[in-house]
């Protein structure tokens, strides 16, 4: 079960790269292992760069504490001195988070492999509990969050929002259900559900919408099942869910009599162009039948590209030839993609290389 919860710290801070294995705190358990816990805005990273550039430098960082909720007071300045390792959380000038920092007065630092760094929507699972204490620690709770992300052009996988009025159900023992929906910030929370095992699910996922995976902290793994959690008494966990657009582009090559061409490698470049770390797509014609697919690519316009190596004796090339068979890309038709949308079309390929051209219109199913 590594993946669970390295795929988790990918989740929850996106500047790390550090890999992680065992039970993610919850919200609870992070707010009662911390000295420190309060909602701050970061007033100086140095260096201020992507967490991408970062990643391996040392930077010192100043944060103003906005609302206090254990060991510090509000207007209070925290300063943290986050060495150059990849399990570092690198910090951006004006970011705003739920801490939960360890030591003590003046040594403070950001645990590895822990729910250090919150999130600080108003009405996010975080501050639903803060915000509720005293009375939110007593006794059970289970909560969870609706979360929509997307493969960034600039900025790789990253969260856009949570995701209000999406329906979840959670099942219990003997036969026990409940049904509530998220907040504005796609927030949910149960409270008072005896001990025991449960199981949590989306109702119906939002049009235009594909879940990812779910994420689970708190709780010890329950076979079988990637939502489900156990709470103890006067425990909690939390069940979130992850969801990116539903698109799908497919299709096959075909050479100039129609039969399938495998090993022909096709990629969707952005209209709005991509940055260094930003999210790719692309996908290569398979063996049997010649079709390609790609998935979960954010809504947009994009130039559809192949590639491929042409043989003239013994003299090889790269061949680029963007969609419906053109090599100036001034020239290329843009492929319009679409949340609940699936494209499909046939590309053709000639003898003599790969040149693309259309066999009819791109057609939603």
């Amino acid at each position: 079960m590594l993946w669970r919860f390295a795929l988790l710290l990918m989740v929850g801070c996106r500047a790390w790269a550090c890999m992680c294995a065992g039970t993610w705190p919850s919200v609870k358990q992070a707010w009662k292992a911390a000295p420190a816990v309060f909602l701050g805005t970061v007033q100086l990273a140095d260096p201020d760069q992507d967490g991408s550039q970062t990643i391996f430098q040392a930077q010192f960082v100043r944060i103003r504490v906005d609302e206090a909720f254990k060991g510090v007071s509000k207007g209070q300045m925290i300063e943290l001195h986050q060495g150059g390792s990849d399990c570092d959380a690198k910090f951006r000038t004006g970011q705003r988070a739920v801490f939960y920092l360890h030591g003590a007065e003046g040594k403070w630092f950001v645990a590895w492999c822990s729910h250090a760094l919150g999130n600080a929507e108003d009405g996010g699972n975080d501050l639903l509990f803060l915000r509720g204490l005293p009375k939110s620690a007593i006794g059970t709770r289970l909560s969870g969050e609706a979360e929509f992300y997307e493969q960034s052009r600039t900025e790789g996988f990253r969260r856009v929002a949570g995701i209000p009025g999406v329906g979840i159900k959670i099942s219990g023992p003997d036969g026990y259900t409940e049904e509530t929906r998220t907040n504005a910030a796609g927030a949910y929370e149960i409270y008072g559900l005896r001990p025991g095992t449960y199981s949590v699910s989306i109702i119906e996922v939002p049009r235009g919408l594909k879940i990812r995976f779910p994420s689970v902290t708190g709780s010890a793994p329950v076979p079988g099942d990637n939502a489900g959690v156990q709470i103890s008494a006067h425990g909690d966990a939390s069940v979130s869910f992850v969801l990116e657009a539903d698109t799908r582009l497919s299709g096959r090559m075909l050479n100039s009599k129609g039969a399938p061409v495998p090993h022909i490698c096709l990629d969707l470049e952005p209209l709005e162009g991509r940055s260094e770390n930003g999210a790719s797509f692309f996908s290569c014609s398979k063996e049997k039948d010649g079709a390609f697919s790609m998935e979960m690519m954010p809504p947009g316009k994009y130039w559809l590209v192949a590639h491929d190596d042409i043989s003239v004796g013994a003299v090889k090339s790269k061949s680029i030839l963007y969609y419906p068979g053109v090599r100036d890309r001034q020239k290329a038709a843009l492929v319009s993609v679409k949340a609940g949308d699936y494209l499909e079309t046939r590309c053709k390929v000639t003898s003599s290389g790969a040149t693309i051209q259309d066999l009819g219109p791109f057609t939603v199913r």
